[in-house]
């Protein structure tokens, strides 16, 4: 079936007719090969109990609509809900990066011309006919006869000088006429002919040609690529592009000084924290590289609020690379694990994990959990279901080969210590057949 296009009429009809047409010969002979056409056999009653059964499961047919089911609609709804999501979310991060670029540049968004004129298509001068209307095609259709077509490119350029005598105006360049009015110092080096004169160029009585194979040749010679119009119009892309282009250097200029001043912090938070520096220091430290000239004196990211949200970006940077090394290398891993509480009596699991990468041992943290009770069933259930969602549930039960913790009975207990359970899960499988167990190493104080 053809789509609807936007502005046309639906050819959807046409090719239902169209292929109706195709089969209308096998649709006439559907009976014959159904072998249910009534015999002209007396004794044989069995054709026509065919037919009527057959044209039953027609109408049953045509009574169901298979769009309707919950499947097509639940997978309908599931995709429609996808695209609203990245649109979304699209529209978020646009918006969000216009109005920093805005703010680097000491404009507000709501006041931008650009935004202002962005719902509007933008014209270039070279391609702008908004002067070219009905009226004007009306102008050429009653002084040629129809004879002359003016085609689009020269609409952009082409002015019409309506004159006493309807069928013979005069036509005039826009375009040249404008460059002479503003450039009067290089009219002696431009040839640019009567089309851009204040009153245009006419038809000359004493032509050999025709009114409309005279015009057809002025118009199409006017914008040949070796005269001096043509000149003018890459004059003009250039003055524009330019422009753009500077615009465009200055954006960049901006978004790269900002992302080396973000850097900088980041890169100030990443130390306090590696070196076990307390967060109170940060704020310090983001004045005394502004003092020294290495942050500008604008920089509003030197508060503890900000160095928590800095914190978080970066540890959420090293998760999502500690999972994508494992989901795409699958090392042979081992996690290290200990448990802890805070003045509020609440407990926390933190969990590493151990994986050679490049043949270098790396150490990675991957997970603090807050867990309500410390036995081992539940600190077993919670790390499980963290491996699930983060799709590395079978490439750890596949790859753990080993497991770490401190000396508690909680995880030393040879019958249901956390070691020996993660034990029996690595060594569970869905083919009944025992994998290679973990080793254990214990810390004993």
């Amino acid at each position: 079936m053809a789509p609807i296009s936007p502005g046309l009429p639906n050819n959807c009809d046409v090719a239902f007719k169209f292929i109706i047409g195709d089969i209308a010969a096998e649709v006439e002979n559907a009976d014959e090969n159904l072998n249910i056409v009534e015999e002209n056999n007396e004794d044989n009653t069995e054709p026509p109990s065919k037919k009527q059964k057959v044209s039953a499961i027609d109408r049953e047919v045509e009574m169901v609509d298979l769009s309707s089911g919950p499947e097509y609609d639940e997978v309908d709804e599931k995709i429609a809900a996808f695209v609203r999501r990245i649109n979304e979310d699209v529209t978020a991060n646009l918006n969000d990066f216009q109005e920093r670029l805005f703010k680097r540049f000491g404009a507000e968004a709501a006041t931008c011309a650009a935004e202002a004129q962005a719902a509007q298509p933008k014209i270039m001068p070279w391609n702008d006919r908004s002067h070219w209307g009905i009226r004007e095609d009306r102008i050429i259709e009653q002084a040629f006869d129809g004879k002359l077509k003016i085609t689009h490119e020269q609409k952009c350029w082409l002015e019409i000088l309506v004159t006493e005598d309807p069928h013979n105006p005069r036509f005039r360049c826009r375009i040249c006429r404008k460059h002479m009015q503003r450039n009067e110092k290089l009219i002696k080096k431009l040839r640019l002919g009567m089309l851009a004169e204040e009153n245009g160029a006419e038809y000359p009585l004493t032509s050999l040609d025709s009114k409309a194979n005279f015009w057809r040749k002025k118009l199409r010679n006017h914008c040949r690529p070796d005269r001096s119009h043509a000149q003018i119009i890459v004059g003009i892309k250039d003055a524009v592009f330019n422009g753009q282009k500077q615009c465009l250097q200055q954006s960049e200029k901006a978004l790269s000084q900002e992302t080396s001043i973000a850097s900088k912090v980041f890169r100030t938070a990443y130390v306090v924290v590696k070196r076990h520096i307390s967060f109170r220091i940060f704020p310090d430290l983001i004045k005394l590289q502004q003092l020294n000239g290495a942050l500008p004196a604008a920089v509003s990211h030197g508060n503890r609020r900000s160095f928590g949200r800095i914190i978080g970006v970066i540890a959420r940077s090293l998760r999502n690379s500690l999972i994508y090394t494992l989901k795409t290398f699958q090392p042979p891993v081992s996690i290290i694990l200990d448990a802890s509480s805070d003045s509020q009596n609440r407990q926390f699991l933190m969990v590493y994990i151990q994986f050679a990468h490049e043949l270098k041992p790396e150490v990675r943290l991957y997970k603090v959990f807050e867990i309500q009770s410390e036995t081992a069933a539940a600190m077993k259930e919670v790390i499980l279901e963290q491996f699930k969602l983060d799709g590395i549930y079978e490439i750890m039960k596949k790859k753990l080969i080993g497991f770490m913790s401190d000396s508690a009975a909680v995880r030393t207990g040879w019958k249901t210590g956390l070691g020996t359970i993660f034990n029996q899960w690595v060594k569970e499988s869905d083919t009944g057949c025992s994998s290679v167990a973990t080793i254990s190493w214990y810390c004993y104080e």
